[in-house]
């Protein structure tokens, strides 16, 4: 079979934020939702944890996330266990912006924000 004839599967979500100041605004990730930083330079800052991906980049004179209204809302992350994260994330002081909630048959989630004003989802599928 030609490889152009398999459909497309999209395997991996990274998402690219305008910070203010990516060194300070890295922290947070760092330190209270235990990201790790494998790049660093003057531009970017580069996050992982576990499949996830956040890169920041530095952008001292564009708009901050917190002067966006509902449009700094930026990604959901997928989690196998919620209970735990929102433990951890507890435990090292995150302000949820809104707690764990159960939305029904096969969603939970909660809502962190960062010190940016990017609002973001970590969620978890019950089925």
């Amino acid at each position: 079979m030609n490889p152009a004839d398999c459909p497309p599967k999209f395997t991996k979500l990274i998402a690219v934020l305008a910070v203010q100041d990516h060194k300070k605004s890295s922290e947070f990730y760092i330190d209270k939702l235990g990201f790790t930083a494998d790049h660093v330079s003057d531009e970017w800052i580069m996050l992982q944890r576990d499949g996830a991906r956040i890169h920041l980049g530095n952008c001292p004179d564009e708009k901050p996330a917190s002067e966006t209204g509902l449009h700094n809302w930026f990604a959901t992350i997928l989690v196998d266990n919620i209970y735990a994260l929102e433990k951890e994330f507890s435990d090292k002081g995150v302000t949820f912006m809104r707690d764990l909630k159960d939305n029904g048959d096969d969603w939970i989630d909660f809502v962190v924000q960062t010190p940016d004003g990017h609002r973001l989802v970590f969620g978890h599928l019950k089925k």
